[in-house]
């Protein structure tokens, strides 16, 4: 996972006012070793 896509989901959490997203590679061998929990650093 990139920085870039680090970014765009926090950009997507702020412009949505959702608290939590996740952050999903799939070019991965196990999906679960790619889901990335993100929590929004903006307040309400």
């Amino acid at each position: 996972m990139t920085e870039i896509d680090q970014a765009r989901i926090l950009n997507y959490l702020e412009i949505t006012n959702l608290q939590v997203g996740l952050l999903i590679n799939f070019n991965v061998k196990l999906l679960k070793e790619g889901i990335r929990r993100v929590v929004s650093p903006f307040e309400e």
